[in-house]
């Protein structure tokens, strides 16, 4: 059920664009830790650097998908979005956090839709881009050239080069959490 739902998100889903300004103070508000600074900015593709070892072929399907439908919307690549599916069900769309670390771009968030369009050729995405942290990386940092692609998702120790289990952000968990949503929603929607 799961893969047929990724298969068809364009068939009646629509998205729409969510002022930079406001995501960026949700973020500064919500975010758990205290001296992060973000900022929305175009990144060139090539300037990126990933930390994961993998990309899983469903949520690869649901990132080529979700290309199609932004440049179907023509909003630019991956501003942030609210995405409603063909049944009325809303989701923000975060677009992928970089870590600006020693002049280096590096992936945080974002691994299959950054995977997917690198691949296609694309040159810039937008991205939302941390110019200050508190923690380590969760790992080395990794080459496109390395990654591969699994059937299925495997388990987030395994997802990265030496990994440090303290060096774990939350980005992910952070923007699919219902205190994040719930907070956005009052606003945009």
């Amino acid at each position: 059920m799961v893969k047929k739902q990724m298969q068809n998100i364009i068939n009646g889903a629509k998205i729409s664009e969510l002022s930079e300004q406001y995501f960026i103070e949700c973020c500064l508000k919500l975010f758990p830790y205290q001296n992060y600074n973000f900022e929305i900015a175009e990144i060139p593709t090539s300037s990126i650097v990933p930390l994961c070892k993998y990309v899983y072929e469903p949520r690869l399907a649901f990132a080529q998908q979700l290309t199609t439908l932004y440049e179907m919307s023509a909003i630019r690549l991956f501003a942030p979005c609210v995405f409603i599916d063909s049944e009325g069900q809303k989701k923000i769309i975060a677009p992928p956090v970089i870590e600006q670390r020693n002049g280096i771009n590096i992936l945080c968030d974002g691994m299959h839709r950054v995977y997917s369009i690198i691949n296609s050729g694309k040159k810039y995405i937008k991205a939302l881009v941390a110019s200050s942290y508190e923690l380590p990386l969760p790992g080395k940092l990794n080459h496109w050239s390395n990654v591969k692609l699994m059937p299925e998702q495997l388990s987030v120790e395994s997802n990265f080069i030496n990994f440090n289990r303290n060096g774990l952000t939350g980005y992910s968990e952070f923007f699919n959490s219902e205190y994040y949503k719930n907070c956005v929603w009052d606003e945009c929607l």
